[in-house]
């Protein structure tokens, strides 16, 4: 937790994606870690005050990232619809124009929802 302390300290942007792998891993695990303590509500309590101040500050990278994390955590909770949905918004951002890691992945689950839909 100290890590993360300092991390939000001297790199905020840095810790804004970790708490939102975090939340990924805790939604998956069934449990909340709360980790948003670090923060001390600069930024607000969950996951959608963090998309809030990204559309604002038009940090669309970040946006991106917690499309992704939604997509990921419907996908492995079998909510195929929600996590197309997901998949689209992330998709239609500007930062989604060059290829990136995350977009390799995306692809790859995407596919594997089309295949269930459609078999």
């Amino acid at each position: 937790t100290l890590d993360l302390k300092m991390m939000a300290k001297y790199n905020l942007p840095c810790a804004k994606l970790v708490v939102l792998d975090m939340l990924m891993i805790d939604e998956l695990r069934g449990v909340d870690s709360k980790p948003f303590y670090i923060f001390k509500d600069s930024i607000g309590n969950d996951d959608k005050d963090i998309m809030n101040n990204a559309q604002m500050n038009h940090d669309y990278y970040l946006l991106g990232y917690s499309y992704q994390r939604r997509f990921i955590s419907a996908f492995w909770a079998g909510d195929y619809d929600s996590a197309e949905i997901y998949c689209r918004s992330m998709l239609s951002l500007p930062s989604a124009k060059a290829p990136t890691l995350q977009s390799i992945y995306t692809t790859f689950y995407r596919g594997l929802i089309g295949f269930l839909r459609h078999r």
